[in-house]
């Protein structure tokens, strides 16, 4: 468990951090990355070149998000506002208080509801 600020880079391989309650910046030319939030308190991003982006957060998060990939998945269980397309989502998540990007050249992001 983890409160904070926490930044991860790695040049090639997976990263994952779990039950965050903060923001993250994480990065990574080839590999996967799975950020699980227990609340998102700040702005955070995360970007692979080529691997898969997995956002766990709780279904009734603040959130500003500006998604880019291959395929972008965002469930019905959070009430998003803005443009979304099979490889983007711009828009809210409630009240839009916190900035969450993430960007992959090749691969899938894929919003989960933490239970």
């Amino acid at each position: 468990e983890t409160e904070g600020s926490v930044s991860m880079e790695t040049s090639g391989g997976n990263l994952q951090a779990i039950e965050l309650t903060g923001s993250v910046q994480a990065a990574t030319n080839g590999g996967n990355i799975e950020l699980q939030f227990n609340e998102l308190k700040g702005n955070s991003a995360a970007s692979t070149g080529a691997g898969s982006i997995t956002l766990i957060l709780p279904s009734n998060s603040d959130a500003e998000l500006n998604l880019a990939g291959s395929s972008v998945e965002v469930p019905s269980s959070f009430v998003f506002k803005g443009d979304k397309s099979s490889s983007k989502a711009v828009g809210s998540l409630g009240n839009g208080t916190y900035s969450l990007k993430a960007k992959t050249s090749y691969g899938k992001i894929v919003l989960k509801p933490r239970n």
